[in-house]
């Protein structure tokens, strides 16, 4: 059963942030915040955390934009050597999710919190544990990377487990690549496993090594 909410951020100047969680009344479930892709609904990224079967409690925040039948989060232009990414909008998505995490954070988990996301999900997810590392324990992008505009200039404590497709055409693995190799070198625990021949989508084998990176985090 999903249930819809609003979260306005104190003091902040952007309308609310709409989010769809389930299942709804256990605040002692650990909390996984899963963030859509461009175009897409919160409503199916809920249904991809729960395919895993785990115990814990989703939230999918809603992309502030209209785009086709679905939501993006920041500006995107598409070529032929994969998408253009506005740098800024997506530092400002960042900052928007992460006080929303924390907000629910106190409230609606047990644990640190577990962020994830696929395509512009998957940036997001990048960025949040750039930007904000305090606010997560664990981010896992799938099919997303962090424009260097955005490396952090020191260490982090969340953990980082990326997973994406070596046949990506829209967001490249090669960008991705750079950004964990320069996460690792200033110390985070940083991770990239890679899909032969998979392009930008979320695999079955994807499916799994998400769902395991989540069991993980939230065994005792």
């Amino acid at each position: 059963m999903f249930v819809s909410a609003f979260f306005a951020a104190v003091a902040c100047r952007h309308a609310a942030l709409e989010y769809v969680e389930s299942p709804a009344g256990d605040s002692t479930l650990p909390l996984v915040v899963a963030v859509h892709g461009y175009g897409d609904r919160p409503e199916s990224l809920i249904e991809i955390v729960e395919e895993c079967g785990l115990p814990v409690r989703v939230v999918a925040p809603r992309g502030p934009e209209p785009e086709g039948d679905g939501y993006s989060w920041f500006e995107v232009a598409f070529a032929e050597d994969g998408a253009r990414l506005g740098e800024d909008g997506i530092a400002r998505s960042a900052d928007r999710l992460a006080t929303l995490i924390d907000a629910l954070a106190r409230t609606r988990t047990a644990g640190r919190p577990i962020l994830t996301g696929f395509s512009q999900g998957g940036i997001l997810s990048f960025a949040v544990a750039a930007r904000h590392p305090e606010a997560i324990g664990l981010a896992i992008p799938l099919a997303g990377t962090l424009p260097p505009s955005l490396w952090p200039s020191g260490p982090g404590a969340p953990k980082i487990r990326a997973l994406h497709g070596t046949a990506d055409g829209v967001i490249p693995l090669g960008p991705t690549t750079d950004a964990v190799r320069n996460l690792k070198e200033r110390g985070w625990d940083a991770e990239l496993q890679t899909f032969d021949g998979v392009e930008h989508t979320i695999t079955r084998e994807m499916h799994e090594v998400m769902c395991r990176a989540i069991a993980d985090a939230i065994r005792p």
